[in-house]
């Protein structure tokens, strides 16, 4: 057996065990240790063979009990299968619990996993193949693994073999035996199953498929689908959450595949594929290959990454603008590949009624999504005449596709469960019948108009997306003949995003990993390729992206901001200067400049008038820039010119066209409704974001910030309490935008508005304690000046205000174009402050 190197016991832990083996087994080098057991390479001196004697840690032998393991090992043992390790040898020895292996001088697949990240199509699904067969045999047997994982699983001359048949079992079965085992875990949280992580006593067959499943996702993309900062969030999230689908985070799989690892993820085990055998023949029907070549190379040691800073809020909603990407316009660009298909041109086909017996929905389903689709500037769609003919007499995708003239096909089916309809969408390759993406909605049924309408508008949103994502990607791949170019520049694009879904849910460290592997991959790519400007563009928009994450932190950070922002600008002027004017440059551009100006308050007003100037090229260039408009929006709220931010926002949303940009245009539209006083239409644009983008944390707190610029009186102070503490408990972690101490100050602008001034400001005091040690200083300082102006202290409001100037936290002219501060107009200090341009301290 092989195992990843580890932290080992103590040199001296096992000394009276190898005493006690002398003339049996010779305990030679130690291999690893497990949560459960050490494992050491030892001599067998009776047959004079290698092998791996794994020892079981003294509290799980105090807590299992000699006879139990005896007796399960003694199970394990008489599985003979060819992917299955076998055990030699068991024995309790002085009070050790031991047992015998033969020792596998290749790679576990952690290891292979942790050098070479994602794993071949080929090679992934060989493995899980393996793994299948044994698991199908075990089951046959009656035993049930429990711990399915890459470090129980070998790789020895092109096989798999599964390690580990025994040791889990025999804990499940004592610990329901209520035996005490306190604090010893049981499975791995990763690859639990839902039943397996509420701690059901019978678990089957089926728990160890669903491992298998995660583990190979974990295969094909380079980690499992769910983590957490804690084993409970972690079998939290298995019990709760549908996987990230694995189209998003490694697109081009074939179909089937993606939808063999569906059925192997399903919560409910009776969706799942009812025996091993089952998956293992779902899994040769998905490569069209019941025995997959694969090639094992060796291992090589990751590269190390460098350090990186943790990510900071820059305040209230304030989460880093993640630009999706556009492309570079060049007049001459470099002789094109092979013309792709049209992802653009696009055929819906009738969606697969799979509940027999309940009257049918979806011919009405497709048809809806077919106009919602149709809609779209820059989607040619066909119409339901044109795909009605080919419902009932199917073809092969690209014969079809030929015929109808399409280079995107979206299929699907509609399934109801009780109350609730589900329906699963795939946008699919029709030339190589690869997944490109796919989702599943679910919606209640009640009311069938309400239902047809939401299932056309959320699955027209994630389609709109991704077939965005998918044309941008086929215009950057026409425009360079280098192969590995392209296939660096996709795999940074999918690595790229899989950062940015980590980003969004706070786990910054992970986020910056991948966006440090990203860009290595797009260095490479612009390298090979020094005429194509897809990776170049990539790196100033990521390189923006770490500008924003960084804002409003310390001096130090503010240093680190400039040099991601001088990135940015660098690969903005690069391409300028290569191909003239660009939309696209042009918007990135105006970017950088706008987060140059707030890390650099002295020179504020200059550059965003630079930045402005940039943006408005590049609309003039192309119209239809959605990242030009939502940007020109921020640029001008900047100034105080809000009636025209507002504008900009709201043209931002009619030209995202691919809904790009719409969680981050949302978000700036309630920020100008607020400072419009428009606050009904700030409350339906949160709720609506809530809605549509329920993981988006620019939408988790919305509401109280609604709240706290506009509601009065005792109904609502009790709803502005009862939604802080709601966030708090969703937020145990502090992942969302604001902070604890803004978030007060929301509730606090809610009381000193409804008449309960010195109430407000024990919560401002306690807020801002709480605060002085974990949050950059002035971060809060314009909601906290609101408050004290609220509260009748125009003297704090106004030093407060002044400082906050200074430190460019906030631009004199967004101060003055705020209707929170209308009553300070005609101030002499307030009209000093608002009229001239801060100054850094």
């Amino acid at each position: 057996m092989s195992m990843p190197p580890a932290t080992l016991p103590a040199p001296d832990e096992f000394a009276p065990l190898r005493a006690l083996l002398a003339g049996r087994y010779d305990l030679e080098a130690p291999i690893g240790r497990g949560g459960s057991a050490a494992v050491f390479r030892a001599l067998d001196r009776k047959h004079q063979r290698q092998v791996a004697l794994k020892v079981l840690r003294p509290e799980v032998v105090r807590d299992l009990g000699a006879d139990r393991f005896l007796q399960e090992i003694d199970i394990a043992a008489r599985l003979v299968h060819p992917h299955i390790l076998p055990l030699f040898d068991s024995g309790e020895t002085g009070g050790f619990l031991w047992f015998t292996m033969p020792f596998i001088a290749g790679d576990s697949l952690r290891q292979r996993i942790g050098a070479e990240g994602s794993l071949s199509v080929a090679e992934a699904v060989g493995i899980a193949r393996d793994v299948a067969s044994a698991l199908a045999y075990a089951h046959a047997s009656g035993v049930v693994h429990r711990d399915i994982k890459p470090e129980n699983v070998l790789l020895q001359d092109g096989q798999a073999l599964v390690a580990d048949f025994g040791i889990a079992r025999a804990v499940s079965s004592a610990r329901h035996d209520e035996a005490t085992l306190a604090g010893l875990a049981v499975g791995t949280p990763q690859y639990m199953s839902p039943e397996q992580a509420s701690g059901a006593a019978a678990l089957d067959g089926r728990s160890d498929i669903y491992a298998l499943g995660v583990v190979l996702y974990e295969m094909l993309v380079g980690m499992p689908p769910f983590d957490g900062e804690t084993p409970h969030r972690i079998m939290g999230r298995h019990l709760a959450e549908p996987p990230p689908p694995i189209a998003a985070r490694r697109p081009g799989l074939p179909v089937p595949l993606v939808e063999a690892l569906d059925r192997a993820l399903a919560k409910d085990p009776a969706r799942r594929f009812s025996t091993a055998g089952e998956f293992e023949r779902a899994l040769d029907r998905a490569l069209g290959n019941p025995t997959p070549t694969r090639t094992l190379t060796p291992v090589t040691a990751p590269p190390v990454r460098p350090r990186q800073p943790a990510l900071v809020a820059a305040g209230a909603l304030a989460v880093a603008g993640l630009a999706w990407f556009a492309l570079a316009r060049r007049p001459e660009p470099p002789p094109a590949a092979p013309a792709g298909p049209d992802r653009s041109r696009v055929a819906v086909l009738y969606f697969e009624e799979r509940t027999p017996g309940r009257a049918p929905i979806s011919a009405a389903v497709t048809e809806d999504l077919i106009d919602e689709l149709s809609r779209v500037p820059g989607l040619r769609v066909v119409s339901p005449n044109g795909v009605r003919p080919w419902r009932d007499q199917p073809l092969p995708l690209d014969s079809l596709a030929r015929r109808l003239g399409v280079g995107t096909v979206v299929n699907g089916t509609v399934e109801r469960r009780g109350d609730v309809v589900r329906v699963t969408v795939r946008l699919v390759d029709p030339a190589t019948s690869s997944q490109l993406a796919s989702a599943s909605v679910e919606q209640g049924d009640r009311d069938p108009f309400t239902l047809r309408q939401r299932l056309a508008e959320t699955v027209g949103r994630f389609l709109r997306t991704r077939l965005g994502r998918e044309i941008a990607l086929e215009d950057a791949r026409r425009r360079t003949r280098d192969a590995e170019a392209w296939r660096l520049y996709q795999e940074a694009r999918t690595i790229e995003d899989d950062a940015y879904l980590r980003w969004g849910t706070r786990d910054s460290r992970a986020a910056l990993e991948q966006l440090d592997r990203a860009v290595a991959l797009l260095r490479r790519a612009a390298d090979r390729d020094r005429a194509w400007g897809p990776p170049v563009e990539q790196l100033g928009w990521i390189a923006l992206a770490r500008a924003r994450s960084l804002a409003g932190g310390t001096v130090a950070d503010t240093a680190m901001v400039l040099r991601e922002v001088d990135a940015a600008l660098r690969s903005a002027d690069r391409l300028l200067a290569a191909s003239g004017d660009s939309a696209t440059m042009l918007s990135l551009r105006g970017a950088a400049l706008l987060e140059q100006a707030r890390a650099r308050p002295r020179d504020a007003d200059a550059l965003r008038a630079e930045a402005e100037r940039a943006l408005r090229r590049a609309i003039a260039i192309r119209p239809s820039d959605a990242t030009a408009w939502r940007t020109l929006s921020g640029t001008l709220d900047a100034q105080g010119r809000v009636d025209e931010a507002n504008a900009a926002a709201l043209r931002a949303l009619e030209e995202d066209a691919f809904l790009a940009e719409a969680p981050a245009i949302r978000s700036r539209l309630i920020f100008s409704s607020l400072a419009l006083e428009q606050w009904a239409q700030a409350d339906s644009l949160c709720a609506g974001g809530q809605r549509d983008f329920p993981d988006d944390l620019r939408f988790r707190e919305c509401d109280l910030v609604v709240m706290g610029s506009h509601a009065t009186g005792d109904a609502a102070v009790r709803r502005a309490w009862e939604r802080l503490a709601a966030i708090e408990r969703a937020d145990s972690a502090g992942r969302l935008a604001a902070s604890r101490h803004a978030r007060r100050l929301w509730v606090a602008a809610v009381l000193a508005r409804s008449g309960a001034g010195d109430s407000a400001l024990g919560v401002l005091r306690r807020a801002r304690a709480e605060a002085a040690a974990t949050e950059p200083p002035l971060r809060s300082a314009v909601p906290e000046a609101y408050v004290f102006l609220l509260t009748g202290r125009r003297d704090s409001a106004l030093a407060l205000l002044d400082a906050a100037v200074r430190a460019g936290v906030v631009s004199p002219a967004r101060v003055r174009g705020s209707p929170w501060f209308r009553a300070l107009k005609g101030d002499a200090a307030f009209e000093a402050l608002v009229s001239s341009p801060g100054s850094a301290p």
